[in-house]
């Protein structure tokens, strides 16, 4: 028996810190220390982090892979690490 949680049943414990790295990863590496410390759960990620679209793609194809999961299209629009956390934890296979 495996100790992974298929993704949909991930607790959101989990969750949320990997989605927050994972953006935490991307502004780091688009707009530096500044843009990584501007991260938190409820930060926009376009007003706070910097994010452009082509950087919210990025953002998603990891979150897919490091979640093993797939994101629908309109997850582009979400604005929060805390609304993607709650579309990874919606997301199936």
């Amino acid at each position: 028996m495996s100790d992974q949680h298929p993704p949909a049943c991930r607790p959101a414990a989990d969750v949320e810190p990997g989605v927050l790295e994972a953006v935490r990863a991307i502004a780091r590496e688009t707009g530096g220390a500044r843009a990584e410390r501007a991260v938190h759960p409820r930060a926009s990620l376009a007003r706070d982090v910097g994010l452009g679209s082509l950087e919210r793609v990025e953002l998603l194809l990891r979150l897919e892979r490091q979640f093993d999961c797939a994101l629908a299209d309109r997850c582009l629009d979400l604005d929060t690490p805390a609304e993607l956390a709650a579309a990874v934890l919606g997301a199936g296979p």
